[in-house]
């Protein structure tokens, strides 16, 4: 390696150039492969070029180069551990694990080698376990002037005559506590059609200082086996047959569980466009309260078809376009059934 210090990736995704940049990076890569063509066994030119490749988010020609650096040196544990980076960087931990490996059981090799061997080969380690969670969580404060969506006034027009309301019922600001999380569970069921148990906990709390009738809480949960349906051949399609269940209270109370199935398809359209569509039927057994005696008349059944595209402008900037409709279809009263 004539000296040259090697570090083709400290982290799993490159990031993201201003557009000059990338142009004159894109240069320097075409201008690195002409050079590796001309010389395909230096050393130098080959580093160079996997240098560059991996800038530009061509891992797969920097792993080439880097191999064929290996042909040329087979016991160089720096070239290794950058294989094994790379390899993290593609998914490929089974591959990611050898490279680092072999690199970690080089002789009097240099610390900093070491160090950031060992670093990969954790993070190998942890990919590599059947389960994995992961989750994000919201908690805000909030001001609204009309919290529980009353009129402004106590009188209003009741079937053409002035009715007065009771002063409760009139819009009334008020402070709150809004909180979500989701947690997701991922279970790998190590088979060759990458097929995992996928478990979604949704939660939302919403708490208020004084307007109590606004107080809303919601969970849900879908759970289900994800596998690719084209192994082998489109290895970016898959499918989620799932089953769903929920729970909300509104004013402490509660409004209606609900339960049922359905199906989800993911799949890569192009390096940058990902679409993921749904179609769910779903139960809801709404339950008469003390604050709503009529409750039940709501008691029915929803079906709904949803759709999201995610384009990636850049490595930082995702467009997000989504749709969905629904029908939602009530037991005994068809006046309450609706379309949206």
């Amino acid at each position: 390696m004539h000296g040259t210090h090697m570090a083709l990736a400290q982290s799993p995704a490159p990031a993201a150039v201003p557009a000059a940049a990338s142009s004159d990076l894109d240069r320097q890569y075409d201008a690195a492969f002409q050079e590796m063509l001309a010389q395909p066994a230096n050393l130098d030119v080959l580093f160079k070029f996997a240098s560059l490749a991996s800038q530009t988010g061509d891992l797969e020609g920097a792993i080439s180069a880097l191999e064929r650096m290996l042909l040329i040196n087979p016991e160089s544990p720096r070239v290794r551990l950058e294989l094994g980076v790379l390899y993290f960087r593609l998914g490929s931990y089974e591959v990611s694990r050898t490279y680092l490996e072999s690199a970690l059981k080089a002789p009097n090799m240099p610390a900093d080698v070491r160090a950031r061997a060992q670093q990969f080969m954790a993070e190998v380690e942890s990919k590599e376990k059947p389960s994995h969670f992961s989750g994000e969580l919201f908690l805000g404060w909030r001001y609204q002037s009309n919290a529980n969506l009353g009129p402004s006034t106590t009188n209003v027009l009741l079937f053409g005559q002035i009715a007065s309301l009771n002063q409760a019922a009139v819009g009334s600001p008020d402070w709150g506590i809004v909180s979500s999380a989701q947690i997701r569970h991922n279970y790998d069921l190590g088979r060759q059609d990458k097929s995992t148990i996928e478990t979604i906990l949704s939660t939302y709390i919403n708490r208020q200082f004084s307007v109590a009738l606004a107080n809303v809480t919601l969970l849900d949960v879908s759970t289900g086996p994800r596998f690719q349906i084209f192994n082998g051949t489109f290895e970016d399609v898959s499918l989620k047959p799932f089953f769903s269940g929920g729970y909300i209270m509104v004013n402490d109370a509660p409004y209606y569980g609900s339960y049922g199935t359905g199906l989800e398809l993911a799949a890569l359209i192009s390096d940058r466009l990902r679409n993921v569509s749904s179609f769910q039927v779903r139960r809801h057994d709404h339950t008469n309260n003390y604050y709503l005696v009529n409750n039940s008349q709501y008691r029915g059944v929803e079906y709904t078809g949803a759709t999201g595209f995610q384009f990636a402008l850049s490595n930082t900037v995702t467009l997000f376009a989504n749709g969905t409709a629904s029908r939602y279809e009530t037991d005994q009263t068809p006046a309450q059934s609706y379309t949206l």
